[in-house]
């Protein structure tokens, strides 16, 4: 499925209680972006004196301006889609005015009629203790104005607002992050009563994992093989990054693990109103995996891998095709001569870092050489 889809909006109206899912909130700030939070004062004296707020019914007649709910929807998205940014569309089924009332919720020629309980002013006085507070009127809802069954509009029940199917295309920033969410202003419901502004559509991301990229922020990693001829004597690897494949140096003398940075090759960091630490790209970093031949050895390279076993000073020759595995107290020692090898010779450079260095003594001493051919 190429849509993303929301999260979770039962369709219809259950009566004159209203839509389900108006009520709650939603922690995010102001149409820009901002993540926001915690307790607000308004909302309790919206509450107390029928005041505008989000979902609040009879926010028209208390004389403040309602706001619409927001929409929450999920998108689903590759590595590379939230690496490079993407535009998609999203469904969503968001409250709506009805079109064949214009939102009055009544037939064509009918009007709705004035609350007899709070004489149109949609809220109740309520004394107690020598305090006055304003509440939304029980019989009408808070709306100042009720209507007859029989002259509720046939679309939408007498409620003005219905769920529409509607798709929406969705930007997301490079860079973006799995916990982050994308606010797009006035694609969320519409107010419930009155022509207050539409909520939002805040969209969140759930990401594939990439089979080469991993990330941790901003930061990219990503692993390559070297030969290990190469790894002795240095050269050059392709590795791939999120604008195609690169060219990296190999060191001469690199060990299996080592690592290498590549500067502001990494993911894009976000605008911090989004969450971001904003400026520039994080880093990419590359982990070497020495490849050793595959299978027993033959013909030239057999020989100069035994040679060089003699050279790194092993007393016993290396038999090819042998595995090693046998109960003799010999073979054990050879085992043990043969790990010492590997570990290195004091230098800590292993076998790969002691091979370089044999290369460069050959090449800087012949006569080492000689001797050595004499014996």
């Amino acid at each position: 499925d190429q849509f993303g889809q929301t999260d979770g909006a039962p369709g219809g109206f259950p009566g004159a209680g209203g839509f389900p899912g108006a009520g709650g909130g939603f922690p995010w700030g102001s149409d820009g972006g901002g993540m926001g939070g915690g307790f607000d004062a308004n909302d309790l004296f919206g509450a107390m004196f029928g005041q505008g707020r989000p979902g609040a019914r009879g926010a028209g007649a208390g004389g403040g301006m309602e706001m619409g709910e927001d929409v929450r929807a999920s998108l689903g998205l590759t590595f590379m889609e939230a690496a490079k940014g993407v535009s998609k569309k999203v469904r969503i089924r968001p409250v709506v005015v009805c079109s064949p009332c214009s939102g009055k919720g009544t037939k064509p020629g009918k009007s709705p009629k004035t609350c007899r309980a709070c004489g149109g002013r949609g809220t109740r006085i309520l004394q107690q203790g020598g305090f006055h507070m304003a509440m939304p009127c029980g019989e009408c809802g808070g709306t100042g104005s009720s209507i007859s069954p029989g002259d509720a509009c046939g679309s939408c029940g007498g409620e003005g607002r219905v769920r529409e199917m509607r798709e929406v295309t969705v930007t997301i920033p490079p860079g973006v992050e799995e916990d982050m969410r994308v606010r797009v202003a006035g694609e969320g419901d519409a107010p419930l009563h009155g022509g207050g502004r539409r909520g939002g559509l805040l969209v969140r991301g759930g990401f594939a994992p990439s089979s080469t990229f991993r990330r941790q922020g901003s930061d990219v990693y990503v692993s390559t093989s070297v030969p290990w001829w190469k790894a002795v004597l240095g050269g050059e690897v392709r590795v791939p990054t999120i604008d195609g494949d690169v060219h990296l140096r190999v060191p001469a003398g690199t060990q299996p693990g080592d690592s290498a940075v590549m500067r502001q090759r990494g993911l894009p960091r976000l605008h911090p109103a989004l969450g971001g630490t904003g400026g520039g790209k994080g880093d990419q970093y590359v982990e070497m995996k020495v490849t050793l031949p595959k299978g027993p050895l033959e013909g030239e390279k057999l020989k100069m891998m035994q040679r060089f076993a003699e050279l790194e000073g092993g007393a016993e020759e290396v038999k090819p095709g042998k595995s090693g595995k046998s109960g003799s107290g010999g073979d054990k020692r050879e085992l043990h001569t043969s790990a010492a090898s590997i570990n290195g010779k004091g230098e800590g450079k292993g076998i790969l870092g002691s091979l370089f260095d044999r290369v460069k003594a050959r090449k800087a001493d012949p006569s080492e050489a000689e001797e050595e051919k004499k014996e």
